[in-house]
């Protein structure tokens, strides 16, 4: 899969990371009503493209969903979150948003 840098995760990707390719609007398009469709994959390999800049990742999918994907991915209309920092990223958010609140319970 090979992602801009608009396309890609904001953190490095390493082997064994498990990520999801979303299914984006395209450009001039509204965003979707419900949630977007999304692939779940493993990363096995992850290097930046000389010529062209982009990032290239090498994805594990299973076998049954590798044709979709690749469909997907060869409309251009696709990003990736990397799930295992998402979830980290929010138990931060759940706690920085308890220390804030205890925070303005003690200014108070």
């Amino acid at each position: 899969v090979a992602l801009t840098p608009a396309q890609a995760p904001g953190m490095d990707l390493r082997a064994g990371d498990r990520v999801r390719v979303v299914v984006t609007p395209a450009e001039g398009s509204d965003a979707p009503a419900g949630a977007p469709s999304f692939s779940e994959a493993e990363v096995v390999g992850a290097r930046l493209s000389d010529t062209t800049g982009e990032l290239i990742v090498d994805l594990l999918v299973p076998h049954t969903e590798a044709a979709q994907l690749a469909s997907r991915v060869a409309t251009g209309n696709v990003a990736m979150e990397d799930v295992q920092y998402m979830l980290q990223r929010r138990q931060r958010g759940i706690q920085h948003a308890d220390q804030t609140e205890s925070f303005l319970n003690q200014a108070a």
